[in-house]
């Protein structure tokens, strides 16, 4: 008996339990019932849960989730530079110099350590087989700043025997990425020990990197390089101690408890004191502030993180669309089976239970449509690494470099997902009343009653309008790529090739130089294709030069400069080099006789000479070339042309003051040309390998060249808007889709509904336009209400939207019109195919039916 008993009272499933499934069930068994809405919902819910998971993966990285292997994170602050300019505009990077580095390194009592890192490609080996790397130049204690561990070896430190202070010099250590010990030694633990040749040093390794540490930096380096070593190998050791020369990023790691506000204070003394005696280095409203080493969330975060937060919110808005678009499907299914609830009803079925069952199909839909978007989600991350300028990657659970799918995510798109179906399945709840169960038997769909139908259209008013408000965003930043992309740059992009080596490693004097430089001339316009060739010290478009105080011998250099970064920046050009890049020049080009020992003679740009001598024609004019990054005065230098066209970093820093010199009147401090420029008459890129091999024909041991079209140059520059664009279109397509679904729907579902109606008209006599207006009537006014609400929703928006465009006004009248033009257009297609439909029935028939 007691064994009985026992057995009586084993556990049994929950009742509610039992009920699930069975709604489950009968879930399955209603959308199998209807496939052509079953897929459409729940392509639907995968087009707005996956635009959402999409952009949720892009701002977890960027403003959320702190780079891999950093310890205690919150403890670790970059030290950013606040300039204000004398326009009144504020410039805020993370620039400094390596002996402001020093200053803080040393009078930081808040800070247990403070760290430098300079990013900087290197080559790895030499000749056929160099390559080109990403190397960071960092400190002693920059591994210890950040708190990572090695999984080979050990990081280097100041326990190193790294000189203390400028001095140079110190062990040639090396410590490896992970994903580059896998490429380069195929993760062989004895690579610990080997030498490697970066430059023009071998160095040790010493160690190799957790999967996934790229430091602070959205890109991984391949590699990590004592500064001090590396610089003194490149001949570069000046840089050391040149307050003038900013390129360093500066870590620390606070102490706990330490205040932001009070080291912000304390750090912008300290940079205050020590810069005191070099006032062209400095503003006095110049502060030092303190940023999270998380992307995006500084106050220098680029223009692509605002862009991603924008598209994080009208990803919110693509999921709005959807879920009303899902819930107006409901709510037509819902009339369509009116009938059958009634009979449920009639059978003994309660409210409680029809709402359960209800749920549990939009749970169903809304799973299905997760799974979609889980893969949209994939696809969408590799999508944004390719628009992003450096999208951060993240680490998986083992460190290594994971997709934008990953288990935050994953959680972050069933949430979503649970939370639509809920939301989705409460329009549908909240419109059911115990029906008159004689009529509904009896009418069945066709008396859907006014308050679906009202529901239906405020659904479709909202679609309209969050349609229109996305695709009135997507027509100003494809306006904003269209401008960007078609600016008058005065080169030409198209045909021309950018050359970088480096000769700072070879042993030659000064001869040997010039005979290297002409078998490279040789070789390369023996090519067949090239044009025209010349070589420049330092590549203007990436930012290479050195800034000098010009000015006249009526205003001095302090009357017309500030700090040293708001000067004018020199480079030397051969003869030629403005004809082979294609810029227009007023006056003359450099030419073969301008050498050392002539009349020193200059080129400068448009901006440079109205500021120099506003109304006045600058050729002929005498400028004086003092540089301030630690070489000597130049004397007067004759100006023989005014170029326009050539840029400085930036294709959008066209007002940056430029000087050129020619490379034949240089003095012995600058150093040997590191670019060359080569004009083709097609398609640069396809000699880029002819043109490597003609180089290495002339130095067989030359370091890995750089070679890249002029127009890839813009590319960087141009991925902001193209971003935008993008995804901005891909957005508003996906609403427009998704309205134009909703609006057939309302009006196919009208047209069933009243066909009864329908055909008496007809049979009266009434014209197409008379059934027209009474099939689509309702939809055309929510759409006109729609189209309204979003235009006002968009112009409310353009004072935070406008920052983010190239001249494109954000309220532009013409795109909004187009806006309305195309939504209007994809309406009557979208009304027309029903209301078609209707017309080709018969009365008799439909009345006999009724």
């Amino acid at each position: 008996m007691r064994t009985v008993l026992d057995h009586d009272r084993a556990p049994r499933p929950a009742p509610w339990l039992g009920d699930l499934r069975q709604d489950l069930r009968f879930a399955v068994r209603q959308l199998r019932r209807a496939p052509g809405p079953t897929a459409l919902i729940v392509a639907t819910l995968a087009l707005g849960i996956g635009a959402n998971a999409t952009m949720a993966g892009a701002v977890d990285r960027l403003l959320l989730r702190a780079p891999p292997h950093i310890s205690e994170p919150d403890r670790v602050t970059r030290v950013l530079v606040r300039r204000v300019l004398p326009t009144g505009a504020t410039l805020i990077n993370a620039a400094a110099s390596y002996p402001a580095f020093r200053d803080l390194e040393g009078e930081l009592p808040e800070a247990e350590a403070v760290a430098g890192f300079v990013t900087s490609p290197l080559s790895l080996g030499v000749g056929a087989e160099a390559t080109s790397i990403r190397a960071s130049l960092v400190t002693p204690v920059f591994f210890r700043v950040l708190g990572a561990r090695p999984v080979r070896g050990r990081f280097f430190g100041p326990d190193d025997s790294f000189p203390a202070g400028l001095a140079p010099g110190g062990p040639p250590l090396a410590v490896l990425a992970h994903g580059f010990w896998q490429r380069q030694f195929g993760g062989d633990p004895a690579a610990v020990g080997r030498p490697v040749r970066v430059g023009a040093l071998a160095y040790t390794i010493v160690g190799v990197a957790p999967p996934g540490f790229r430091g602070v930096e959205a890109e991984p380096p391949d590699v990590w390089l004592p500064i001090t070593v590396t610089l003194a190998a490149q001949g570069q050791a000046f840089w050391l101690e040149d307050r003038g020369a900013a390129g360093v990023s500066i870590l620390a790691r606070l102490r706990p408890g330490a205040s932001h506000a009070a080291v912000e204070q304390r750090a912008t003394r300290v940079w205050r004191h020590y810069n005191a005696p070099n006032p062209r280095s400095l503003d006095a409203e110049t502060q030092l502030l303190l940023a999270p080493v998380i992307p995006g969330r500084g106050p220098d975060a680029p223009r692509e993180v605002k862009v991603a937060l924008w598209l994080g919110g009208v990803s919110a808005l693509v999921l709005a669309i959807a879920c009303a678009n899902v819930a107006n499907l409901l709510l037509a299914r819902a009339v369509a089976r009116r009938r059958e609830v009634a009979v449920r009803l009639a059978l003994g079925a309660g409210l409680g239970r029809l709402a359960r069952q209800m749920l549990a199909e939009a749970l169903l839909l809304a799973a299905l449509g997760a799974a979609g978007a889980l893969a949209l989600a994939g696809l969408g991350g590799h999508l944004l690494r390719l628009l992003f300028v450096n999208a951060p990657r993240g680490a998986g659970p083992s460190g290594t470099e994971s997709s934008f799918v990953d288990v935050r995510l994953f959680v972050f798109t069933a949430a979503v997902a649970l939370g639509t179906a809920v939301l989705v399945s409460l329009v549908p709840l909240l419109q059911r009343r115990v029906p008159d169960l004689t009529e509904a038997l009896r009418t069945g769909a066709a008396a859907g009653g006014g308050r679906t139908s009202r529901a239906r259209s405020i659904l479709l008013v909202a679609q309209a309008a969050l349609g229109t408000l996305l695709l009135v965003f997507a027509g100003l930043f494809a306006q904003s790529l269209r401008r960007v992309q078609g600016l008058d740059l005065g080169v030409d992009v198209e045909h021309t090739l950018a050359v970088q080596f480096d000769l700072r490693g070879a042993a030659l004097s000064n001869p040997e130089f010039d005979a290297l430089y002409a078998a490279m001339l040789d070789g390369v316009r023996s090519i067949p294709g090239v044009t025209r060739a010349a070589l420049a010290e330092r590549d203007p478009y990436r930012g290479g030069a050195r800034a000098v105080g010009a000015h006249t011998p009526t205003r001095s250099e302090d009357e017309i400069w500030g700090p040293i970064d708001q000067r004018a920046i020199q480079t030397a050009v051969d003869s030629g080099f403005f004809r082979t890049v294609g810029a227009s020049i007023r006056g003359r080009d450099f030419a073969s006789a301008d050498v050392r020992g002539a009349t020193p003679v200059t080129i400068v740009n448009e901006p440079l000479a109205r500021l120099l001598w506003p109304g006045t024609d600058p050729l002929g004019q005498c400028v004086y070339q003092p540089v301030r990054s630690g070489g000597p005065s130049g004397g007067c230098f004759t100006v023989v042309g005014v170029v326009r066209g050539v840029w400085y970093q930036s294709v959008m820093n066209r007002d940056k003051p430029l000087v050129f010199i020619p490379l034949a009147q240089r003095t012995p401090w600058v150093g040997q040309p590191a670019n060359l420029f080569i004009r083709t008459s097609g398609d640069p890129g396809r000699i880029i390998p002819v043109v490597r091999a003609a180089l290495l024909r002339a130095r067989p041991d030359l370091p890995a060249i750089h070679i890249r079209r002029l127009r890839d140059a813009l590319d960087p520059e141009l991925k902001p808007w193209r971003l935008a664009a993008t995804m901005f279109s891909l957005f508003g397509g996906v609403a427009l889709v998704i309205a134009a679904v909703g609006l057939y729907a309302v009006v196919a579902f009208t047209a069933a509904q009243r066909s009864a109606e329908i055909a008496v008209r007809r049979a009266l006599g009434a014209r197409a336009r008379n059934v027209l207006a009474v099939v689509a009537g309702d939809g055309l006014r929510a759409l006109a209400a729609g189209l309204g609400l979003g235009a006002a929703a968009a112009l409310l928006a353009s004072r935070w939207v406008g920052p983010l465009l190239f001249q494109t006004s954000p309220s532009d009248p013409l795109i909004i019109a187009g806006v309305a033009a195309l939504l209007l257009a994809v309406a009557l297609v979208a009304m027309l195919v029903p209301t078609a439909r209707a017309l080709r029935q018969s009365p008799a028939t439909v009345l006999r039916a009724d």
